[in-house]
C-alpha cells in the first residue's frame, strides 16, 4: 500500500516545488522589470531637468540683455530667432 502512494506523494512534492520555483522566478522578473522602469524614469528626469535648466538660463540671459540694452526691435528679434 505504501509503495502505491510513493509515486503520488513524489508527484505532489515535485509539483509543489515547481510551483514555488515558478512563483520565485515571477517575483524576480517583476523586481527586475520595476528596476528597469525606475532607472529609465530617473534617466528621463535627469534629461528633462537638464533641458529645462538650459532653457531657463537662456531666458535669464535674454532678460539681462533686455535690461542692459532695452527691448530689441522687431527686425532684431526676427534675426535672433533664426
Amino acid at each position: 500500500m505504501a509503495s502505491r502512494r510513493l509515486p503520488f506523494l513524489v508527484g505532489i512534492g515535485v509539483s509543489i516545488a515547481a510551483l514555488c520555483l515558478w512563483q520565485g522566478l515571477e517575483a524576480l522578473k517583476s523586481d527586475r522589470i520595476q528596476q528597469k522602469i525606475d532607472l529609465e524614469a530617473k534617466s528621463i528626469k535627469i534629461e528633462l531637468t537638464g533641458e529645462m535648466k538650459e532653457r531657463f538660463l537662456a531666458l535669464v540671459r535674454m532678460t539681462k540683455r533686455w535690461e542692459n540694452a532695452g527691448k530689441p526691435s522687431q527686425q532684431n528679434w526676427k534675426q535672433m530667432q533664426r
